[in-house]
């Protein structure tokens, strides 16, 4: 998988596309993605929410405080999943089109 068919998964995902889903859940290749499509919608907040200009700090804390948010959600809902609705799955297989679908989050570079 390359980067751009990695965005097509991703805006099919968006789409609810349950075959994307599942490729994309058991693609060994999708976290490298997974992880940069996050950053970037980091990156991309950091600029789109300064108006007045941004800085080095925005742009190096708001990516790391997507990963973060992003490992502590996929945290939470394995938890609520693997103990409260007895579902067994695997942590990563959760989080890659968890992830892929946070590429909504590159529109807050608009503003």
């Amino acid at each position: 998988m390359n980067f751009i068919e990695a965005i097509k998964y991703a805006l099919r995902i968006i789409q609810l596309d349950e075959k994307a889903m599942d490729f994309v859940s058991k693609c060994l290749d999708a976290l490298k993605w997974a992880f940069l499509i996050i950053i970037i919608g980091g990156l991309s907040s950091a600029i789109g929410f300064h108006p007045g200009g941004f800085s080095l700090t925005a742009l190096i804390f708001t990516p790391v405080g997507f990963l973060i948010s992003a490992f502590v959600g996929i945290f939470l809902l394995y938890i609520f999943l693997n103990y409260i609705l007895k579902v067994s799955i695997d942590p990563v297989m959760l989080f890659k089109p968890i992830a892929f679908a946070s590429i909504v989050s590159w529109l807050s570079i608009l503003g």
